[in-house]
């Protein structure tokens, strides 16, 4: 069974308690600095992600500060293909580190929990 405080997104059929362990179990590369890396870190601990790859130390203290369970683990800076983003067209820079930040962490719990599906 997973974690009482992600109990909400286990009850959605599209993530279940295997999709919740697939994003536990998964490892989560963090490429952007900055505002974008930290919202990125955030959403990804709170998502119930507790390993996170990254170069810089201030992503894993946002991660942490979400859940202290989080484990940090250095990574190579690597370019993993996400795709292009969406347009954001936003006259706030901090807006569009935010929303960037929200995306890619989407992008990536999405991956966790299709990984089951694609047996």
């Amino acid at each position: 069974m997973s974690d009482v405080r992600h109990t909400r997104q286990v009850r959605l059929a599209e993530v279940g308690d295997a999709g919740q362990a697939r994003i536990g179990a998964t490892t989560a590369h963090v490429e952007a600095e900055g505002l974008a890396g930290a919202v990125e870190a955030r959403y990804l601990a709170g998502a119930g992600v507790v390993k996170i790859a990254t170069t810089s130390d201030a992503i894993g203290d946002a991660a942490r500060a979400v859940d202290a369970r989080v484990e940090i683990v250095p990574s190579p800076r690597v370019h993993l293909g996400r795709g292009e983003p969406p347009p954001f067209a936003f006259r706030d820079p901090a807006a569009r580190d935010v929303a960037m930040g929200a995306w890619r962490a989407l992008v990536h719990v999405r991956r966790a929990i299709k990984r089951g599906d694609e047996s």
